[in-house]
């Protein structure tokens, strides 16, 4: 599993990307010069930001918006600086210098992903020598570099290296010390960080970033860290060894994506880790001469559910916990804001972006009242309970999240006849906004609600209570999507069809991600299939990076596998570096107005993609397992192994010369489910206690251990 790369690597963001879930580097240089770009998840300036009060209520915003207050709402919503600042931001800590010997050449890089081993190459005298580094995993502020040809480190902090900006937001200049420098920070809460380097031995170099209280005493300042490369070694193999033991090993016949899955996971693993930090829209990969766009903050109308959205079929359920602990430390601020919005004491609100303490970016009136965004959220808790059976999270913290998600939606919605209306609502980013940005009834507000109601029944039945009546009600009374005037195809609420190219699917969202919509159901068929082609007419021209992951699933989950594997051909092309890094925007011109404005890095497409291969290989729809059904015809082979599903299963599968053979299914326990079947199979070996239950699926009741599924194809394999 070996990554490479060629220098020069003249770009920040195509360098290449270590981290150990709290720091993150960025390796890149040219010629004898290395440049390595230091970053930490946890190092907030967080002053600034939205303040909420009864001015937010939600019926109020109605009333403004429905009676030319227009300007009025503008103002509610705006942030209010903090002796200048407008909003909370992540921080970039500096950049490593690492200087050759004068006759050595930087030529190619590896990334040994088994490991989590950096080997950068160089010429030296006519020979190729290398130096190595690593990022402590246990000590998670330390990484080591090995190497004989060092002539000298620098650090250089990121306040040096963009004055103006760091001037701005109050920083005062760091203090420099013999072997790298103290930043304090401007609000005494956020403390002091600080940078250092230099040489542990004949042949090793560390590098240690420190985030310390503010009254820390700064001549106490750890400067050189008391670790040996054989013990970060040893933490690296360890970590990295266990990582990909629990991931589901995949082979296809397009190797470009089989090498996406794999280095897009290992970055997820870099990203972030059940004892790390959360990650953003950046994680922990900042540029050091910037401030990260958006703040590098969380954005929950899909960037952040995309950034987490392939661990559960990962294996790997455990690394959404500290995103989750997050959300929930903020429980108080989160009830204020549902008092604000709803008036309600019992339950939760979270604002569309915010910062590592839930405090809301404001400036952006349809984000700060987008209630799918908890909603989302809610149902990502739902999936990591139905993945893990983690029934103590469940109990402590999901069930009452979601009811809490579920209260202030519910204050919201007009009851006074059916069916039920969402008076204001949001398709997130559609209008922007703008006066115009909202509407009665978003399919994609209702899709979340919906699906949030039918998780909370099956969370009632798994905790053994009672289901609450106002649940079963918004499934009885609360449409499963709004309609075009003409009821032929998804609108985006009532009277506003797609008329444009839009980044943000979310019209669409009861097919992917909240699956909603029985598409078995002859009727639904063909409404999705006329807003297919709607949303086909009006084009990809004002599409961000991650609206080709999110496209790609929903052809997945159509039965289109040609375009499922387009997307992401398009994604690979247009929007990811030569380093693999993940970019918002188009590489070129003529493919989306969205390009080259600025390079922004973001960790939700690469990790959309993660889950959208996983989307072709394997999901589910309405209860139904799918497999294979994103995979293209013209591929002659295809494997997965033990990929997780809901109810403790885990599924492998192969297909070769084009057809689909066996399905392999692994359960715990005595469990029923349904599977749907391809058109390309004639016949299944089908086990005992098996009913056919259409001509398109089976229903199979698994017992513990495995139970194998072969077929035989239309061309008789």
């Amino acid at each position: 599993m070996i990554m490479k790369y060629f220098f020069p690597i003249d770009e920040v963001y195509s360098g290449i990307m270590l981290g150990n879930g709290c720091c993150g580097l960025l390796i890149w240089g040219s010629g004898n010069k290395l440049k390595i770009s230091v970053a930490h998840s946890g190092l907030w300036d967080h002053r600034g930001g939205l303040q909420w009060s009864s001015k937010m209520n939600y019926f109020q915003c109605l009333d403004m918006l429905q009676n030319g207050g227009f300007k009025k709402l503008e103002a509610v919503f705006a942030a209010k600086p903090d002796k200048g600042v407008d909003a909370p931001t992540l921080i970039p800590a500096g950049r490593l210098c690492v200087k050759l010997k004068q006759s050595c050449q930087l030529t190619h890089a590896h990334l040994d992903m088994s490991e989590g081993l950096c080997r950068v190459f160089f010429q030296r005298k006519g020979q190729t020598s290398e130096l190595q580094i690593r990022i402590s995993i246990h000590y998670p502020e330390q990484t080591l570099i090995l190497s004989d040809a060092i002539e000298s480190v620098r650090i250089i902090s990121a306040y040096e290296l963009s004055k103006e900006v760091f001037k701005k937001r109050g920083f005062s200049p760091p203090k420099v010390l013999e072997n790298g420098f103290v930043q304090v920070m401007p609000s005494e809460d956020d403390g002091i960080y600080a940078m250092t380097a230099g040489q542990l031995n004949r042949d090793t170099f560390f590098l240690k970033l420190a985030l310390m209280p503010h009254d820390a005493e700064l001549e106490k300042i750890p400067v050189s860290p008391e670790i040996s490369w054989i013990e970060v070694e040893a933490d690296n193999r360890e970590y990295w060894g266990k990582f990909w033991n629990r991931i589901p090993k995949v082979v296809l016949a397009d190797k470009q994506l089989e090498r996406l899955y794999y280095s897009g996971l290992f970055k997820f693993g870099s990203m972030t880790s059940p004892c790390g930090l959360p990650a953003g829209l950046q994680g922990a990969w900042l540029a050091d001469y910037e401030l990260p766009p958006w703040s590098g903050d969380f954005h929950f109308n899909i960037n952040v559910q995309m950034v987490y959205s392939p661990a559960l079929a990962a294996n790997l359920a455990d690394y959404l916990l500290p995103l989750f602990k997050m959300i929930w430390s903020w429980r108080d601020r989160m009830r204020f804001y549902s008092k604000c919005l709803t008036g309600i004491d019992d339950g939760y609100m979270l604002p569309h972006a915010v910062d590592n303490a839930g405090v809301c970016m404001g400036n952006y009136w349809t984000g700060s009242i987008d209630h799918g965004c908890t909603l989302w959220v809610a149902i990502m808790m739902f999936k990591y309970f139905d993945y893990s059976a983690d029934i103590e999270f469940m109990r402590t913290i999901g069930f009452e999240f979601m009811r809490g998600a579920m209260n202030c939606c519910l204050a919201m919605l007009d009851k006074s006849s059916t069916p039920w209306k969402l008076p204001l609502s949001i398709s997130p980013e559609y209008g922007d906004a703008k006066s115009s940005g909202w509407g009665v009834n978003s399919s994609f507000q209702l899709s979340a609600i919906r699906r949030l109601a039918e998780n909370l029944l099956s969370t009632a039945k798994s905790l053994k209570i009672a289901p609450q009546k106002k649940w079963l009600d918004v499934l009885r009374f609360l449409p499963e999507a709004t309609l075009s005037k003409d009821r032929s195809e998804l609108a985006l609420w009532e009277k506003q069809i797609l008329e444009q190219s839009h980044r943000h699917h979310s019209h669409l969202a009861g097919i992917v991600p909240f699956d909603t919509l029985d598409l078995k159901n002859s009727q639904w068929q063909t409404i999705v299939q006329k807003s297919l082609e709607r949303w086909t007419f009006c084009g990809m021209g004002t599409w961000a990076g991650w609206s080709f992951p999110w496209a790609s699933q929903l052809y997945s989950h159509t039965d289109n596998p040609v375009m499922a594997e387009f997307m992401l051909k398009l994604w690979l092309k247009f929007f990811c570096n030569t380093g693999g890094g993940s970019m918002y925007s188009a590489a070129f011109p003529g493919f989306s107005i969205v390009y080259c404005q600025e390079k922004i890095m973001q960790l939700d497409g690469i990790m959309g993609s993660i889950n959208a291969i996983q989307d072709m290989l394997l999901h589910c729809r309405r209860g139904i397992i799918h497999v294979m059904s994103g995979i293209p015809e013209n591929w002659k082979f295809a494997e997965f192994k033990d990929m997780p599903l809901p109810n403790n299963i885990m599924i492998s599968a192969e297909l070769h010369e084009g057809q689909l053979q066996k399905i392999e299914l692994h359960s715990t326990k005595k469990t029923n489910v349904k599977i749907a079947l391809l058109p390309s199979v004639e016949s299944w070996h089908l086990v005992e206690n098996t009913q056919k239950i259409d001509e398109t699926t089976v229903e199979l009741t698994l017992l513990p251990g495995r139970t194998v599924l072969t077929c035989r194809s239309q061309s008789g394999t």
